[in-house]
């Protein structure tokens, strides 16, 4: 560990924590038919494909803690979910897959649609709730939507983060 991976790291947590401020301000946030967009789930699974496993895991940790606290869910739900989802994009980014704009918005698209699938599975379809469908299509998608928007944004500012703060060769 050098001193250009504890600034690189300090930066990731403070755009966390700002998005997560942006995320939870009323009207701050990008917002389509009502709902509001997810924005630490972009971000967390954009920092995993600039950094190792284990960088890349405890930022999926920390923005699914700030996700779980934001948006009032059952405590652990999205720690655990974007803990697991950052490890396996980091994994996948370190060796299977070369990291390009392409690959960073498929990624991050789906990763957005098996997340907010799996909440909306989780917190709707098995906890019993009237009317699931209609809670999928008028709620779920729309923040889908919105969630997908920034996704070429953190890209791009996670990438430059990445590969700028590093120790010269």
């Amino acid at each position: 560990m050098n001193r250009y991976s504890i600034l690189r790291w300090l930066a990731y947590g403070l755009e966390l924590f700002i998005l997560f401020i942006l995320q939870e301000t009323p009207g701050l946030s990008i917002s389509i038919l009502g709902e509001k967009a997810f924005l630490l789930l972009p971000a967390a699974l954009s920092i995993a494909l600039f950094e190792t496993n284990l960088p890349a895991m405890s930022f999926g940790i920390v923005a699914g803690v700030l996700a779980d606290f934001g948006m009032g869910h059952p405590p652990g739900f999205h720690a655990i979910l974007l803990a697991v989802l950052c490890f396996f994009l980091s994994e996948l980014a370190t060796n299977l897959i070369h990291t390009n704009f392409l690959t960073g918005l498929l990624t991050g698209l789906a990763g957005c649609i098996l997340v907010l699938f799996l909440q909306w599975f989780v917190m709707c379809l098995m906890a019993g709730s009237e009317f699931p469908e209609y809670i999928f299509v008028r709620h779920y998608l729309p923040r889908l939507a919105c969630t997908a928007i920034p996704i070429p944004v953190f890209y791009y500012f996670n990438r430059a983060l990445g590969l700028f703060i590093r120790e010269k060769e």
